[in-house]
């Protein structure tokens, strides 16, 4: 266990040291009487995001494709109860404002009928818990809107951009935008992965310009 009084003579005599955990872990493993001469990386908190283009999100969902596209939505988030630190917590529509809203309706609805047919057992009370404790957290954050059982929304409100505390268990962070390029205002120094689908090879070059231009460690597109 990380408080373990076994650590404090373990970790004196490594050679290296690799830590993979929250911010609070890390802190412990800084604060560990080490050897001169250890070699050590550490991997704090980190917060990941998804940007989609409204019409080709409401096309794919019209298509053969459509359960391929929520199974690799499903993949990327509920495997892991939206845990881990590539798992998008944040989701980006990009388009027409009314595509932006019907795309986002029509994808959770989907999503959330997805993890009902995948029989994943969802933690009610412990996803109901976590939501309501990000809701008063956060302030600034809009109204939630449930889609059955499995995924809630939450909407972005002026100035927002990090989490105050991770959503998980199908809670999402969502905002409408109108250009791709708008999203760098939203990201915050903590993102890792930014995950985009139905964008041109140009935009999402574009988008990587921009990302290495601003203080984010937001250093993966896929």
């Amino acid at each position: 266990e990380r408080e373990s009084a076994a650590l404090d003579g373990l970790v004196p005599q490594v050679d290296a040291l690799l830590v993979w955990g929250g911010d609070s872990t890390v802190e412990y493993f800084r604060g560990q009487v080490k050897s001169a001469n250890v070699r050590q990386i550490f991997f704090p908190s980190r917060q990941s995001s998804m940007i989609l283009k409204a019409s080709a999100v409401l096309g794919v969902l019209e298509s053969e494709n459509s359960n391929d596209f929520l199974r690799n939505c499903y993949n990327d988030t509920f495997l892991t109860d939206c845990n881990a630190c590539s798992s998008p917590s944040k989701v980006f529509f990009v388009g027409e404002e009314s595509d932006c809203t019907e795309a986002s309706s029509v994808f959770f609805s989907k999503l959330n009928d997805y993890v009902l047919d995948s029989n994943r057992s969802i933690p009610i009370v412990s996803r109901m818990l976590d939501s309501l404790g990000s809701s008063e957290s956060s302030p600034d954050w809009g109204e939630a809107t449930s889609y059955g059982l499995s995924v809630r929304e939450f909407r972005f409100k002026n100035g927002q951009s990090s989490l105050k505390r991770p959503l998980r268990f199908g809670a999402f962070l969502v905002r409408n935008l109108s250009a791709l390029g708008e999203v760098t205002g939203h990201l915050s120094p903590e993102e890792q992965t930014v995950i985009h689908g139905g964008f041109s090879d140009v935009e999402v070059s574009d988008l990587g310009r921009r990302l290495s231009l601003m203080d984010t460690n937001a250093t993966r597109l896929v």
